[in-house]
This record gives structure tokens, sequence and C-alpha cells, in this order.
């Protein structure tokens, strides 16, 4: 992440007009951006990262891009709080105005109405001070003497006012030490506190006002506003002795930098220096009631009426009509050789800076009001002034008007010369009369710059210049910018710049050209200002930020007012000895520390999820179960950051268990919203990116499932599709007995093919082979085998349509067939758990489409080679079929490994008649009925195979005459 820093010692000043001269620069957060009240009294950044801010309406929780407000209607006990503390449990405890205790956990609001170990912490007044213990005990108390404690949630209360040895002694709070033993700390000593007794530990002349608990002791304040810092031991190792006579309380950053708040009277700044510390005042006429250092080291103060100040550096400054300005429009900047900076603004006027101060404002002599500073060069001890009524001259404190003419776009010089771009045109001034020299162009210009050589490269409407000893001639790539508007012009090393108005940037190096805009992460189009900071980085100001460029890597980091510009309408930039001043709408910024590297962001957090008619929060462990009836699903997420909030995107992942569901995209949005999801498991994974960058430490992800609805569950769907199939088996059957009813009137020719054809049917589709089929599936299901059953089913479905098909016709193409075959070989081969491979050659002058012959003509012989010849086969046999085509007929060779005709016969002889196959005679019958009736020959050999007088299979081989 690209960063910048400048390593000073900042000039701290004590004096009341320094401080009141320069203010940090600080963006401020209000009802105007949605906090829920101005009036805040205490602020916490949580473990997660987000900020609470406790006001006199309600709670407010900000992401750094949106505020959540909580009232008593979400469950908080009342809404004025005065307390917000969070505990190792990450447990949020917050202290209402009606002396009730509220608690925010996981999502949900905890209270005295409905918890009931809550409402034993109800007290007469509210608790001023929360803290926990290192023993994980939570302490309430307030200064008239009421304590309460929380260890888990089992809850004591304690009034020890009674105790006290001086009853105008007030508590300021309790504490532990030394393992588990707790000190209560009043305005006059320390009281060794056990089980609601005090036992005197320490008496104190000196009465304190304030204590703050801090993580090597406690500080306290006494009543001449002197700060001791204490170890919990009640050893003294420092006293701080700066701030005399004012009624303070404190804050503490990680810097070890005091925040000292007298009432209604601003904020001092403690910065310690060898062994004093020096003050530094701001927030001046705000009362501020408390401060934070956040995870990204911005301070955040909280007023009471002013919403909250978010600084981002304390060594940033603003300067605005509070330190003397006449508007705060400010526009250019030059630094003079005397150490003065000069600063145009939009009133005829430039102002006279002295490092940070702000020395005068100095009016041109012209009668318009209204006449903007556009630029200033100083040349030989002169300054040139560039407005909108002309080119004015200030020599020994002299103001002289020397041209009349309109808008002065720049002015710029080299050793001969003044070069002033007007909308006239660029005009060459005397460098010592101020005199016009002559035009060397009458075209409006834009911008122009002087570079080492003396030439000046100056930008005109479709065009770039370069002037040098009375010539001008194009630049090397004006052609390739010459439909831009360029309006600012910078050079670093061999590296030219171009700020154009609209179009972005465009940077020329090495005859390459690299265009930077909003798509490539800058924050707007619109160039103002270029300003160099080192050998590797370059300022562009632009109307909604300022960008700081990497030229190596062309990374962007935007600064906003979210890091304490006074406006994001950034006008001029400049650096000078060390510091940028930045003019913008608004005033101007002095920046000593550019940039903050954050390394400690925390993780995405998924806040809520909305189902289809009802919200659930999310718990801890991300992970939730909804029904079908909820598969219309939005989440939404935070991911709390305040500096970066502008350049905040999100990077998901969106995967379920298909593929389908699988999405992956970058939004801008917080929320994200899935439609019709599928039954099934999902993950959502979400990562910020933070200008353009992934932090993929802070990934988080969350799972949910979809479980189906009863009738959606694969058990049920497969006891619904068996019994589909016995009513498709059933109606089958019934249909087809009532075809052979129907045809029993035709010829008696036709009734013999139709009924050898059912006759044919019923031995290949007999009711046996039915009901081992559903056996088969039934077994399956019982062992939970779905994906088998599936297939199991699929298959017999798809034969049993093969079979509807060839019922339909006397003929059948070959490729149907071959289809019902394999489909039918394939479910055998499933049903006896591949007991025998199954090999099918087809020739390729075979034409699958065009050849049909006698429909089942063939299943039955592959029947009987499984049936009686692979089934009763020791070991895995296999089956054959060859086809193939020869002198105008069809040779069809089915063989098989198995046990040969005559052991087949002699276990079949066993069985009963139910079982005996009628199929090789019932063919042999068609085949006699075929060639009487559609005049084609059908020959069938029938071949016992032996392997050394050892049967070893049969041989079946078809010849079957072709059409003509």
């Amino acid at each position: 992440m690209l960063r910048v820093r400048y390593f000073l010692i900042l000039l701290f000043i004590l004096s009341i007009g320094f401080s009141y001269a320069q203010q940090p620069c600080s963006y401020q957060l209000n009802t105007s951006n949605g906090l829920i009240s101005n009036t805040v009294y205490n602020v916490l950044q949580d473990s997660k990262g987000y900020y609470w801010f406790a006001t006199e309406a309600g709670i407010a929780r900000y992401d750094g891009k949106r505020f959540k407000n909580f009232t008593k209607n979400d469950g908080l006990g009342d809404n004025i709080n005065f307390g917000v503390f969070e505990d190792s449990k990450n447990r949020i405890w917050f202290s209402g105005y009606n002396g009730t205790v509220s608690l925010y956990e996981n999502g949900r609001w905890f209270n005295s109405k409905n918890t009931a170990w809550l409402e034993n912490l109800n007290s007469s007044r509210f608790y001023e001070i929360i803290n926990e213990g290192k023993s994980g005990t939570i302490y309430f108390s307030n200064r008239h003497g009421e304590i309460a404690i929380v260890l888990t949630n089992e809850t004591q209360k304690f009034d020890v006012a009674d105790q006290l040895i001086k009853k105008s002694a007030a508590v300021l709070g309790i504490f532990e030490y030394d393992g588990n033993k707790k000190t209560v700390q009043t305005s006059l000593g320390k009281y060794d506190f056990d089980n609601g007794k005090l036992g005197q530990i320490e008496h104190s002349d000196v009465r304190y006002s304030y204590m703050k608990i801090i993580n090597d002791g406690v500080m306290l304040v006494d009543q001449n506003s002197i700060i001791y810092k204490y170890s919990f031991s009640g050893e003294l190792s420092e006293s701080i002795n700066t701030l005399q006579g004012k009624e303070i309380k404190f804050s503490i950053n990680t810097k070890n930098i005091l925040f000292a708040k007298p009432k209604g009277n601003g904020v001092y700044q403690l910065t310690k220096f060898e062994n004093e510390y020096r003050t530094t005042k701001f927030l001046e006429s705000t009362v501020v009631s408390d401060c934070i250092e956040d995870n990204e080291g911005n301070l955040f103060f909280s007023t009471l009426g002013d919403g909250v100040f978010v600084v981002h550096s304390m060594n940033n400054y603003h300067i605005d009509k509070a330190s003397g300005l006449k508007t705060e429009k400010l526009l250019t900047i030059y630094p003079t050789a005397n150490d003065e900076v000069l600063i145009g603004d939009e009133n005829s006027s430039y102002n006279v800076f002295s490092g940070d101060q702000f020395i005068k404002s100095v009016l041109l002599p012209v009668s318009d009001k209204y006449n903007r500073v556009l630029d200033i060069n100083e040349v030989d001890g002169k300054i040139f002034i560039g407005t909108d009524r002309g080119i004015f001259l200030v020599k020994d404190n002299k103001i002289e008007k020397l041209i009349n003419v309109s808008a002065i776009k720049f002015l710029v010089h080299n050793e001969s010369a003044v070069f002033a771009g007007t909308i006239k045109g660029v005009q060459r001034i005397d460098r010592n009369t101020g005199k016009v020299l002559d035009t060397i162009s009458r075209n409006r210009s834009f911008a122009g710059l002087a570079m080492e050589d003396g030439t000046i490269m100056y930008s005109e409407k479709g065009a770039i210049n370069i002037y040098s000893n009375g010539e001008t001639e194009k630049y090397t790539h004006s052609d390739k910018l010459k439909d831009y508007r360029v309006v600012e012009i910078e050079k670093i090393g061999e590296t030219f710049i171009f700020g154009t108005e609209g179009d972005g940037l465009f940077i020329v190096s090495n005859d390459s050209i690299i265009e930077l805009n909003t798509e490539s992460g800058l924050s707007s189009n619109f160039v103002t200002s270029i300003c160099e900071i080192n050998n590797n980085n370059v300022l562009i100001g632009t109307r909604f930020g300022m960008n700081e460029i990497d030229l190596n890597s062309y990374s962007i980091n935007i600064i906003s007012k979210r890091n304490g510009l006074p406006s994001d309408y950034i006008n001029d930039i400049k650096e000078i000895i060390n510091k940028i001043y930045v003019t913008t709408d608004n005033g101007l910024a002095i920046i000593n520390n550019l940039g903050i590297q954050v390394n400690n962001y925390n993780k995405v957090i998924f806040e809520e999820v909305q189902l289809t008619d009802s919200t659930l929060l999310v718990t801890t462990e991300n992970y939730f179960e909804v029904d079908n009836r909820h598969n219309n699903i939005s989440v939404q997420y935070s991911f709390p950051v305040f500096t970066d909030a502008n350049d905040l995107k999100y990077s998901y992942k969106f995967y379920g268990e298909d593929k389908e569901s699988e999405l992956a995209s970058t939004t801008n949005e917080d929320i994200l919203q899935f439609v019709s999801l599928k039954p099934g498991n999902y993950s959502l994974s979400v990562t910020p990116l933070i200008k353009s960058q992934l932090i993929s430490e802070s990934t988080a992800t969350m799972s949910f499932a979809i479980i189906p609805l009863w009738y959606q569950k694969t058990s049920v769907q497969i006891i619904a599709l068996i019994a589909a199939l016995l009513l498709l088996a059933f109606l089958i059957y019934h249909f087809l007995n009532r075809a052979s009813k129907k045809h029993k009137e035709q010829l008696e020719l036709n009734k013999k093919i139709f009924k050898l054809e059912m006759d044919g049917l019923k031995a290949q589709m007999n009711p046996h082979f039915t009901y081992n089929v559903l056996n088969a599936v039934q077994n399956l299901v019982l062992k939970k085998d779905s994906k088998q059953a599936y297939n199991y089913i699929t298959k017999f479905s798809r034969l049993m349509r093969n079979y509807l098909d060839s019922t339909r016709s006397n003929f059948i193409k070959l490729s149907e067939e071959i289809e019902l075959i394999s489909n039918y070989v394939q479910l055998e081969q499933l049903r006896l758990d591949n007991k025998f491979d199954f090999e099918l050659n087809v020739a390729d002058n075979v034409n699958l489409e065009n050849i049909t012959i006698p429909s089942m003509i063939v299943q039955p012989f592959i029947e009987n080679a499984i049936h009686h010849g692979l089934l009763h086969k020791d070991g895995k046999g296999k089956l054959k079929v060859g086809i193939e085509q020869q002198n105008g007929t069809l040779q069809i060779a089915i063989s098989d490994d198995g046990i040969g005709r005559e052991k087949a016969g002699i276990i079949n002889s066993n069985k009963t008649k139910m079982h005996k196959s009628y199929g090789v005679q019932i063919i042999k019958e068609r085949i006699a009925l075929f060639e009487e009736y559609y005049k084609r020959k059908i020959e069938i050999i029938i071949k016992d195979l032996n392997e050394n007088n050892v049967p070893s299979g049969t041989n079946v081989h078809l010849t079957i005459g072709l059409r003509k």
C-alpha cells in the first residue's frame, strides 16, 4: 500500500495566537452524515473495528462508511448513555442515565427488562466508570459510592458511601492489583475493598477530581490540574504540571500523548520532549467529552453538541477564516526566494505565509472583486501575478498592473523572458521591464512548463508545442494527445505527466503512454494540479480528492476529507521544505505526515442474513441451516475501516455443491442477494479490497445449508420412481393385451405373426425378469446406494422404451436393434454384478440407419447366451456379437464362452415349466412366417463350441437377406 512519510520535528508554539491560528486537519461526523445525535459522551472502537458512540439520543455504531443507530426500541435500557466499554469476552457494556446497564453480545441486546441478572445492577444514579480487572470481573461505579460487580452472569451490588471516612469524598473508580486484590479510589484517598467492605489504605491531602485506568497503572488529576501517574501498587512514576488551574479530564493514546479536556475550552495536546511536556491547543470553543486513537492511528474526539472530530494526524494543519483569511477558496501556491509562501485566492488577493503561519492578505488594485489569482511566478526578486483581469507586478512592496488581458492560465520563465498563457495565446514578456515582447501563439492556451534546457512547453487546443529560441515545433506525442484538453504539465526526469480536464492523466516515458483515470483508481478525471514529492511519487489534485501515485507501479492512494483535507476540491499542491501545501475550496491544508501505514485490519463481519420472510442474525460460527422455502437469501456484511473507507470494495466467491452456483466478482455494495437456490451446501467468502489490493488476511467465510423439503429427498424420489415404473409396467401389460384383442379380427396370417411377436416379447420380458429388476432396485435402495439405483432404473426404463418402440412395427432399424441389445446387456451386467464382459463389433460397411431387420430377432439369442450359457459358468464369461454385410445379406454372429447347450439343458430340465424358454422355437416360427410373407431369406445356424473335447460355449449365426 502506497504511503509517503515525512519525518519532521513538530514545532509547538505555546502562544494563544498560534494555537488559534493552527488547527489539526479534521473530518467531522455529525447528524448530517448519519450520527444519531451531535451530543456524544463517550467513544469506543471494539475488537472487530466498529466505532461505538454513546449519545444523548441512543447508541451509534459506525463501520467507517455507515451508521447503525440503536435506541430503547432496539433493546437499550436508556437512550441517554454516558459509558461504553468492551470486556475481554467482546461484550459491549453501556451505562444509561436512568441507572440501568445494557449489554450487546453477538448481535443481541440485553437489558434489565429482558435479563434478570442485569436488573440486579440497577442503581439510583448512572455509573460513570466501567472497567475490567485482570480476573475478568467487570466493575461499575459512580461518584456517589454505588459499586456493582459482574463475574460471568453473577452480580453483586454495594453502597459504600457510609463507609467513607470523609463523607465529602467521591468514588472515582475501582481497580485490581497483585492478583485479585481490589482498590477503591476516591477523591481523598484509596481503600482496600473486600466483598463490599472498605479498609483504608491511604489518605490523601490532595483532592483528586478524575481517574483514568491505563495498562500499567492509574492516572489521577487533582484540583490544581496536576496529573499523577501511579503503578497499581501505589508507586508514583510521574507527575505532569502543565495545565494549572484548568478543570480537566484526559485521554491517552498509544504514542503516550495526553489529550486534556478543559470544560468548554477545546483540547490540549500534551507531548513529552525530554523531561517536560509541551502543549498545543485545538478544537477551540468545543466541549470535548472523550478521545480515543483507533487501530489506524486516527484520533476520534467526541463533543457535546458538535458531533465527532476525526484527526488523521496531529502534524497536519488546517488554516481557514479563523486564522485570518478573508476567503477560504484558495487557488495557486508559490514559494518565494525569501522563504515566504504566496497563496492566491478568488477575491483579488494573495496571502502571505511564513512557514506554517499566516502573515497577511494583500489586495490587488482592481475594481472587480471577483478576480481570481490564477498563477504566481518570481523572477529576479519581482513577483508576477496572473489573474482573470491581467498580470500584476509586485516589486519593493509596490503593485503595478502590467498587462490588461483576460484569464492568465499560467506564468513560467526561462533565462530570457516570462511566458504568460492566456485565452488569447502565449505572450513573451521582458523579465526586467514587464513589457510584452511578442506573441508566440494566438490560440487559447491552458498549461505551460519551463524545462531545464530553457525550452517552454505549452498546451493549446489540439496540440502540445515546444518553444525554443524563437522557433515553435510540435511535441513528439502531440498528435496522440490532440483530442484531450491538457490543463497541467509536469516533467520528472525524462517522464512527462499531462493532466487533462475530464480524461484523467497521461504519463509519457520512453515513447510509451500510460493512461490513468477513474477506471484505474483515480479519484476524478478532472485534474487540477500535479506535484512531484520524490523521485518515484507524484501528487495529483483533482475535483474530488488528492491522489498519490507511484510512478513505478502506477498504484494510486486517494487522500480526501476523511484524511483531514478541508475539502475534496483541490486547486493546487506544492511541496515546500518537506511540507505539502494544499489549497482547496475550504482553506489551506499543511501536511507534515502524508499517510499512516495500516497493518492491523480486522476481518469482514457478516452482520445479518435476510431470509425470504424473516431476518436471521448470524451466529459467531457463521453457519446456519434453512429449509427450501427460504431459498432467497441476502447477506449483509461490513469491513470497519475509516481512513480508506472511500477506497473500499469487496471481492466475493459464492459456491455450492453444483458448479452452476459458483460466482466470483467484485462489488462496491455491502449486501449480496442469492435467488432460487437449490437444496445443498453453500459457502460465501468475502475479501476487502483497499486501493485495488486484496486484504486476504481479512477474508471472512460463511457456510449454510438449504435442506430439501420431504418430497425433495432422494429416498422419497426413488420410491416414487419405483411406483411409477410399476404403474408403467402394468399399463404396458394392459396395453399389449388390449392390442392383442383388437387385431384378432385381422387376417389369419397377421394374427399368427402378431401372436408369435407377442409370445416372443413375453418370452423376453417375462414377469420373472421384471421381478428380478425391481428386486435389484429395492436391494440398492435398502443399501442406500442411490446412485447405482438411479443408474439401474434409468437403464431399465430405457430398455422398456426400446421394447415398446420395437412392437410398433414388424421391422426395426439395425441401429435401434443394437441400442436395444446394448441396453439389455448393460442391465443384465448390472443385475448379475458384471459376471460377463460384452463385445460388439460392427463392420465399417454396415449402414446402421438404412438396414432394417425383423424386430426382436437377435435379443432372444442374447438372452439364451446369458441365462443358459454364461449365468452358470464358474468365473467371468464373455459375450460377443459381430455384424457385417456380405453379398446382399447381413451376417450376425452371437457367441459366448459359457457352459454349452448340453450342460445348460441338464440344468434347465431340473427347473419348473415356468422357467422353460420358448425363445428359439418362437423365433424359428417367426422366421418361417417372415420368409413366406415378406419373401426375405433368414437362416439360423447354431453350433456348439469345444475345446479339447470339452464344451466351451455356443455360437449362433444369423444370415438375413436385405431388401433390394
